[in-house]
């Protein structure tokens, strides 16, 4: 069951990147310059004329390649732990309180003696 809702949601994101996508290349199909150096501000450098929806749409692609490859990367480096030890992380500290512990409280006792 869990895999058919991965699977219809997965379809659903990519309809819905698709629809933007056609819509982007509809709606931005003039020229823009695409510089080098953009830190540039006063000097033009080197640059290419295209049109925008090319540069939104490799932008994405972009991204997409950075994603599988950071994945890819991750389960390399998870896929190298020896098999028989275990990764689990150390176990984290109790959160921090201004109340004191409990198990000092209970044990100390007044002071009654003159």
């Amino acid at each position: 069951m869990a895999a058919l809702i991965l699977k219809i949601c997965a379809r659903l994101v990519f309809l819905i990147t698709a629809a933007l996508l056609i819509s982007l290349a509809v709606k931005n199909r003039q020229m823009v310059s695409f510089y080098f150096n953009p830190l540039s501000l006063t000097q033009k450098g080197p640059a290419f004329e295209v049109p925008l929806f090319l540069l939104l749409v490799g932008a994405t692609l972009l991204g997409v390649f950075v994603g599988i490859v950071s994945l890819g990367f991750d389960r390399l480096m998870r896929r190298r732990t020896p098999r028989g030890t275990s990764a689990a992380p150390a176990p984290s500290p109790a959160p921090s309180s201004d109340l004191p512990e409990r198990h000092g409280v209970l044990k100390k006792t007044p002071d009654t003696k003159p």
